[in-house]
């Protein structure tokens, strides 16, 4: 489970966002780091259950790198104030997947495509256009809605070219991600109980993630 202070550090570090009291600090980063890698290593074979590739995930390089690239950004604070983890079954690749999120007062598990660029955007909308009430589904049953709300993510302010603004799915085919969110308390980190809810989460969003991988799963048949 994650600990206390490991919240605690992530609190401290958005106050002292510097390299000077982080590497006074690192030990902590460490600590927090390998707590969440712990915790990818339960998740993982809970994960598998819904989507198989994942079993082949490694729980310490699912962990995203805390230090920003700040080269080409106005922020120049070198460090993020979160930890994050993500396993999709192909890092290399769109494939949509798992991320955990810890930040004090903003943890969160999700699910989905963020950002999809290019042929992998145009992929998706093409899946929704051409199965339209397969995705309808998905997204709108009641286990789905429960856990997260609905679909989510950012979306286009009118019809994507070459699509009908007044077509019955555009408000699916507007959109720029296809996420599933569910922000969580840190208390539940905390717990055992996670992993029972992780479960209920992951089983919830697997439908929406296999739609995704479609073009990855089923290429070739």
């Amino acid at each position: 489970m994650i600990s206390r202070s490991t919240f605690d550090f992530l609190s401290q570090l958005q106050d002292n966002n510097n390299r000077e009291w982080f590497q006074e600090h690192k030990a902590l980063y460490i600590s927090a780091k390998d707590e969440l890698a712990a915790l990818m290593a339960q998740l993982i074979p809970i994960a598998a259950k819904y989507d198989p590739l994942l079993a082949l995930e490694d729980p310490k390089k699912s962990v995203f790198r805390i230090y920003r690239d700040v080269r080409f950004s106005k922020d120049k604070r070198p460090y993020k104030t979160h930890l994050g983890a993500w396993i999709s079954g192909n890092r290399k690749s769109d494939r949509a997947g798992i991320y955990v999120h810890l930040e004090p007062e903003k943890c969160m598990i999700a699910g989905g495509v963020w950002q999809p660029q290019g042929a992998r955007l145009k992929s998706i909308r093409e899946e929704i256009y051409y199965n339209g009430d397969a995705f309808r589904q998905i997204v709108e049953a009641p286990d789905f809605v429960a856990q997260f709300g609905g679909l989510q993510g950012d979306t286009l302010k009118t019809a994507p070219r070459g699509y009908d603004k007044n077509d019955p799915l555009i408000a699916f085919l507007r959109h720029k991600d296809f996420l599933a969110m569910k922000p969580m308390p840190i208390q539940d980190f905390m717990q055992e109980r996670i992993l029972t809810q992780c479960d209920e989460i992951f089983r919830a969003m697997a439908p929406l993630n296999q739609f995704l991988n479609i073009p990855f799963d089923h290429d070739g048949e």
